[in-house]
């Protein structure tokens, strides 16, 4: 009950933000600096009301403002064995670009994987993720093992969506969705099947990916 009263007071004084100037006013409080809220207005500006803003740091000597078409995908990896860095898998652009691939099948052998492991063995790319309609547990150790080796780093992301989204996600990063439903799978795969990305980042629960 009493959060209640509290709700009800809060909503009779909240002001909703409508204008830049809110936008920037909301800013300088959260930071307590001119110049911060002028980058996080114009930021605002230039993505737009819907999208993301993230602070990153840089070896730079200002503070800048860079807007980056990008997908954010409610999704996580399948198992944290798959991470980087605790529960997360970073791969950027310094490390070479990312590959990416996109298929409806359900990956339940490590045989299904293994085409896609001698390709980019022999395209030498060291960084793919893997985005399927589900992965069996058998198939973990065989990812993660690659990544031990220091042979190439696999995330696997599951993404139980329709295939028609899926698919508008293979073609906006560069790549051809595997149908299993019209005769495709990984064991065919092929380099241009790929698509890339300069920076992925996938948690254990919600995937950011920057095309």
């Amino acid at each position: 009950e009493s959060l209640g009263i509290v709700l009800t007071q809060l909503n009779k004084i909240t002001k909703p933000i409508k204008s830049d100037d809110d936008i920037w006013r909301v800013a300088q409080v959260a930071s307590g600096s001119d110049h911060l809220a002028d980058l996080i207005a114009e930021a605002h500006k230039k993505a737009g009301k819907d999208a993301a803003l993230t602070a990153e740091k840089w070896d730079g000597f200002e503070t800048i403002v860079e807007v980056v078409d990008g997908l954010q995908i409610p999704q996580g990896l399948v198992h944290p064995y798959l991470s980087t860095n605790g529960n997360e898998a970073v791969f950027d652009e310094v490390q070479g670009t990312v590959k990416i691939v996109w298929t409806n099948e359900i990956v339940e052998d490590p045989e299904q994987v293994k085409p896609l492991a001698d390709l980019l063995l022999k395209e030498g790319i060291k960084r793919c993720v893997i985005f399927g309609r589900a992965f069996n547990h058998v198939v973990i150790p065989m990812l993660a093992a690659n990544r031990i080796k220091n042979i190439f780093h696999f995330a696997a992301i599951t993404f139980p969506t329709s295939d028609d989204v899926m698919e508008d996600y293979a073609i906006a990063t560069g790549g051809k969705f595997i149908d299993n439903h019209k005769g495709l799978n990984l064991k065919n795969i092929k380099l241009e099947d790929l698509g890339e990305a300069k920076k992925v980042v996938a948690y254990r629960n919600d995937l950011k990916n920057q095309t």
